[in-house]
């Protein structure tokens, strides 16, 4: 299993990159472990269940409650 300050790097990273996608990025890329995605706006909603599995294993590792927080959908 991946350690609690590893997985908080990546959900920092993820949320970052979710912020630029929706401000205009067409691109963004994020490594995890051995593995590079793309993610562009047509696929957000698989950035967005990245990042709910983060936060949930952040919680299951530090013994917290997991978050349930809806992403923010904005209309353009």
């Amino acid at each position: 299993m991946t350690d609690i300050s590893t997985l908080r790097t990546w959900l920092s990273q993820a949320e970052l990159a979710r912020h630029q996608l929706l401000t205009g990025s067409m691109v963004e890329r994020l490594q995890h472990g051995d593995e590079m995605t793309a993610y562009t706006p047509a696929n957000i909603d698989k950035l967005d269940a990245y990042i709910a599995s983060l936060r949930s294993q952040i919680a299951g590792s530090d013994g917290t409650a997991s978050e349930r927080r809806r992403p923010i959908n904005f209309t353009y």
